[in-house]
């Protein structure tokens, strides 16, 4: 059934849901932007007859589904500030943010499709492999979102917002706290003429390891297995970058912790 939907916000989860929504033959009915030069890219994606608007009153628009893809921290305002359509089922997508920043309002329909990745524009997703989180106001608005969120993907599950919150903590450490490691690690590299992707290899294997049997089972390397001459070469190695030497340090000691009795 083809329903119509807005989408308020124009990064990297708001450019990724415009294409797979016209993937899945929905393409977006409305745009809402806070200036319409920001919407270039997505015009392929829209509906042949969708709106562009940059106005805050959305009250006489006829969509169904109007989802809120911006930052965590601009879901309030716009939850406060904007006039949606009073039968429209609004959902935010963000991790850490509760459902209850919809309490209080004049909307009568929320909930929240939480898709678990990081995004990318200039990086295609397979959103069918994308692991979907949601959370409605009611029962029933939580079965309209379920079937929602399982014509983007078939991998939906419930999960409330204290939930939600320790996931997409979990998610950050594991994928921009990574990232952030691997932007030291080509600063190395870069410094002896290499580039990030001679560990192209060793990251794959590390992440393949890592979900087949588990993060504990498979870290290895010197902090591990308590090897201290090499830990000092690091450290030395780092002598020139406190920042960098003081957070090598304390990993080392994390991982030393977790593996007192190996």
């Amino acid at each position: 059934m083809i329903i119509k939907i807005a989408l308020i916000g124009n990064g990297n989860l708001a450019f990724h849901l415009a294409k797979r929504l016209k993937e899945t033959g929905n393409p977006i009915a409305g745009l809402v932007v806070r200036d319409k030069k920001n919407a270039g890219e997505f015009e392929a994606l829209l509906n042949s007859n969708a709106v562009i608007t940059t106005q805050k009153d959305l009250s006489l628009f006829n969509w169904d589904i109007v989802l809120l893809a911006v930052s965590d921290s601009a879901i309030p305002q716009i939850v406060r500030e904007y006039k949606l359509p009073q039968n429209a089922t609004v959902l935010h997508c963000a991790g850490s943010r509760s459902i209850g920043v919809f309490q209080g309002t004049d909307i009568e329909k929320y909930g929240v499709l939480y898709p678990l990745q990081t995004f990318s524009k200039g990086k295609h997703v397979q959103f069918e492999n994308i692991p979907i989180y949601i959370e409605g106001s009611s029962a029933n608005v939580e079965n309209e979102i379920r079937q929602f969120g399982e014509s983007l993907s078939p991998n939906v599950s419930v999960l409330n917002s204290e939930q939600r919150l320790k996931l997409h903590m979990a998610a950050v450490i594991a994928c921009n706290f990574s990232n952030a490691l691997y932007s030291v690690a080509q600063s190395q590299l870069n410094e002896i003429g290499l580039n990030f992707e001679v560990l192209a290899a060793l990251v794959s294997e590390t992440t393949e390891k890592a979900i087949a049997i588990g993060p504990d089972k498979a870290q290895t390397g010197p902090a591990a297995r308590k090897d201290q001459e090499v830990i000092d070469k690091h450290l030395e190695v780092l002598e020139s970058r406190p920042e960098i030497k003081s957070i090598y340090q304390q990993l080392t000691n994390l991982i030393g912790n977790s593996h007192k009795d190996d």
